[in-house]
């Protein structure tokens, strides 16, 4: 879906992407900048991070925001999978394999 605007922007999932930023900032604005991992609070970067593990095959998860025991078990099954370090931490390189992965 494309809305127009003052700048060309394109709506995906629950976030909005300026067209032509750098993939970095895009992946901030959808799973957030700061690392994700284990914590007893809400995001909705969680729910975005839990629906993709879901759409990668890692579990049926409860796209819920939270970031418990099944979550992590997803991440670490996801990181597993994609050769990167299995920390059970969504960081900058588990974000990037994870958006090339399912978008």
């Amino acid at each position: 879906v494309i809305r127009r605007t003052e700048r060309h922007a394109v709506v995906v999932a629950d976030a909005v992407f300026i067209a032509g930023a750098p993939f970095a900032e895009k992946l901030a604005d959808f799973y957030g900048a700061k690392d994700l991992k284990q914590s007893s609070s809400r995001s909705v970067y969680v729910i975005r991070l839990q629906k993709d593990l879901v759409l990668a095959g890692c579990g049926n998860l409860e796209a819920d925001g939270y970031f418990g025991e099944a979550t992590l078990k997803a991440v670490k099954r996801f990181q597993a999978t994609h050769s990167l370090t299995v920390d059970g931490i969504a960081g900058d390189a588990t974000k990037k394999e994870l958006w090339n992965t399912v978008h």
